[in-house]
């Protein structure tokens, strides 16, 4: 063995061959020759310089020493700390515990098998061992690419590390900057806490303390126990993985959770929208939030986004309890929350469950909402709702509200309350049957089934395909359309259209102006009705009371009695056959023909002598009963003898050959000369039908067409004056 170089205590400069180099007590300055390689041993040496040739150097004792130009150190078993000089270095290293790089570029490469603790500072590169490395970066802050280190411990002052291409597994703390290499870079965040700017990171693993990460460039990031993440200028995709997170994020564009519970909030909006996808739920920030989900399909909350779109899967939303207003698109299932949230659906068409939202204004495609059923549901929905085109109500009671002017199309199925905006209205209902409260619609139209609809105060509607119609307090116009059989109560006016029109009237006594429908059936209480328009055709069942229009109208009575009174106009009355305790009523001398004309009289078939009445009221009575007796004065009178002085009934013997002939002039053969001025209804019998005549004479003599009315014409003959009642 080759004996040891040993200097003395005043200090040495030299250059040695030897293979073990013991220094003294001053400072030794070693050169190793340049012409071959060297293989030493050191210890007590201050400065260390290799040959040109590849040195191999170990270090017998602990100490500090300036190393260059050596291609290979390895450690004592006691403190070995080198600082290398400026010229830079490539270096593999063993053993060391503290290394502090030089002016020049510094790569070390620790070869050690077993790990260990070393403390380094102004490196440029370490590349770790096959051990379980643990590195501690110096205070002076420093910038450096690492490889195959386990564990990097960062320093006070500014650290950037860069990870090495070939892939890292590491635990980071304290470190500033981290800048991943092209492989699989995973790093776990120390305990202590972090605010770090990353970027090419692959995973990332918080510790205990709180992480405050920032994304540099683009890439495509695994993170798990991360308290705030802040996206860098590009295209930042980021994965949660692990447990359960709750994260902080801002200028992040793809965020996909992980398969525990994640809480994301967003810190600053962004220009550009996030993409989220496995996210349990996410809140907005104070600015304008654009959020589009991902295409896998998922189940969220959110609170104060703006915008939402939806991906390709089944994606429902549930709205945080702050209130929000937000643009939603593709969304399947949206769920509001306790506070007042206001949302419009984006362009082109939305299917789509909704509970608990309060205002919803469609887009310029055709929207169709479904309102959530329990167990999704709770309650029923009340929501205010314009540009909306279908709506499905769930099993809970759902209320409707209309805004705007511009008047909506809607289709509706099992909606409980509806109500109309201020412009033209039009709903139409599915076909399973519905019963809806309904205000505001201008236009109602029935689906298949059975559909019932309760009238909030007044409303004009034109309405189709309705089974049941209930009017509210105020007055109710509708109108039908295309024929229509319905149930109707607490209508105030019907008119129908075109087509056969049966309107029943249900349950409480109703008194409706009734035109153009085909068959009336009273309800069970006293109905009465009025006829308008420009002449009717009605049958009518049950109906208590009808009142004819201005025009000629033909009414037949079915199966029940009836008051009747034709008004103005030539009406035609046919009464049930089989049912007596009808009423004819005659309210105005005018309730019939003109004077001398022989048209526009009433025609009265199936009229019973035995237990029907004609009626003489209003200003008809008044003219009758000249005396105000209230008592008519009745009389039966041959011709001539007709005395109009106290003759207020006159029943006219003989019969006539023709009631309605021109002038009346049988009629006025008949009567001859009057003994007295005055006024009286006339009956008088053709061989199958009386005339009701009301004549009004000024003067003693014969009677003149222009003194005669004929109020009516009633089939049969053997009228009587219990046939004729003041009314």
């Amino acid at each position: 063995m080759a004996d040891p170089l040993i200097l003395g205590d005043g200090g040495n400069t030299v250059t040695v061959t030897a293979s073990e180099v013991i220094g003294g007590a001053g400072g030794d300055w070693i050169s190793l020759p340049e012409t071959a390689a060297n293989i030493v041993t050191v210890r007590a040496v201050e400065t260390l310089i290799g040959g040109a040739s590849t040195d191999y150097v170990g270090l017998a004792a602990g100490g500090r020493m300036i190393v260059a130009a050596v291609e290979t150190l390895i450690g004592g078993a006691e403190g070995d700390w080198i600082d290398l000089g400026n010229r830079g270095n490539t270096i593999t290293v063993a053993g060391l515990d503290t290394m502090i790089g030089g002016a020049g570029v510094d790569v070390v490469i620790d070869s050690g098998t077993n790990g260990g603790v070393v403390t380094i500072a102004a490196l440029e590169a370490w590349l770790g061992g096959s051990g379980a490395d643990w590195i501690f970066l110096g205070n002076r802050g420093n910038t450096i690419t690492v490889l195959s280190v386990e564990t990097l411990i960062g320093g006070t002052g500014i650290d950037v590390v860069g990870l090495h291409n070939n892939g890292n597994t590491m635990i980071l703390a304290g470190v500033e900057s981290l800048y991943g290499g092209a492989g699989a870079d995973s790093v776990m965040l120390g305990a202590r806490g972090a605010t770090m700017l990353i970027s090419g990171v692959d995973t990332v693993t918080g510790g205990a303390g709180a992480e405050h990460i920032t994304l540099g460039g683009a890439h495509t990031t695994t993170i798990s126990g991360i308290e705030t993440l802040t996206g860098g200028g590009g295209a930042d995709e980021v994965r949660l993985f692990g447990g359960s997170s709750s994260l902080v994020v801002r200028f992040v564009e793809t965020l996909t959770g992980a398969a525990s519970n994640d809480f994301v909030s967003i810190a600053t909006a962004s220009s550009l929208p996030m993409v989220v996808g496995q996210i349990e739920t996410l809140i907005g920030s104070n600015g304008a939030d654009s959020i589009t989900l991902a295409d896998l399909g998922n189940t969220i909350i959110l609170a104060g986004i703006e915008t939402l779109v939806g991906g390709t899967g089944l994606d429902r939303v549930s709205l945080g309890n702050r209130g929000n207003t937000i643009i939603v698109a593709a969304i399947e299932t949206l769920v509001g929350g306790t506070g007042t949230d206001v949302v419009t659906l984006a362009v082109g068409g939305t299917t789509m469950a909704i509970s608990a939202v309060e205002t919803i204004t469609g887009g310029s495609g055709v929207d169709f909402l479904t309102f959530a059923a329990a167990p999704l549901g709770t309650a029923g929905t009340t929501v205010t709702v314009s540009g909306v085109e279908s709506l499905q109500g769930g099993s809970w009671a759902d209320r409707v509200a209309f805004s705007g002017s511009a008047g909506i199309t809607l289709w509706a199925s099992s909606i409980d309350t509806l109500i109309g905006g201020t412009g033209n209205d039009q709903v139409t209902f599915g076909s399973q049957g519905n019963g809806t409260l309904l205000s505001s619609f201008e236009t109602i139209i029935g689906g298949a089934g059975a559909d019932s609809v309760v009238l909030q105060s007044s409303a004009t509607v034109l309405v189709s395909g309705i089974e049941t119609l209930i009017g509210g307090s105020g007055n109710d116009e509708l109108t039908l359309t295309g024929g229509t059989t319905i149930f109707v109560d607490l209508v105030e006016t019907i008119a129908g259209t075109t087509g056969n029109d049966q309107v029943t009237l249900n349950g409480r006594a109703n008194t409706v102006t009734v035109s153009g429908i085909e068959t009336l059936i009273g309800g069970a209480l006293a109905d009465v009705i009025t006829l308008s328009g420009s002449g009717n055709a009605l049958l009518v069942s049950m109906v208590d009371t009808l009142t004819g229009s201005a025009n000629a109208d033909t009414v037949t009575v079915w199966q029940s009695a009836i008051r009747f009174q034709g008004g103005a106009g030539g009406d035609s009355l046919t009464l049930d056959s089989g049912t007596t305790l009808n009423q004819v009523v005659f309210g105005t001398v005018d309730d019939g023909s003109a004077a001398a004309t022989n048209s526009g009289y009433d025609s009265v078939q199936n009229f019973h002598a035995s237990g029907d009445t004609i009626v003489l009221s209003g200003a008809l009575r008044t003219a009758l009963d000249a005396n105000a007796n209230n008592i008519l004065g009745i009389a039966t009178r041959a011709g001539g003898a007709v005395d109009l002085a106290t003759d207020e009934l006159v029943f006219l013997s003989g019969t006539l050959s023709s009631l309605t002939d021109a002038n009346f002039a049988a009629f006025r053969t008949a009567i001859g000369n009057v003994t007295s001025a005055g006024n009286a209804l006339v009956v008088v019998n053709s061989a199958s039908q009386t005339g009701l005549y009301y004549v009004s004479v000024s003067a003693i003599g014969a009677v003149a067409a222009a003194d005669v009315k004929l109020l009516a014409v009633i089939d049969g003959t053997g009228l009587a004056t219990a046939n004729f009642a003041l009314g």
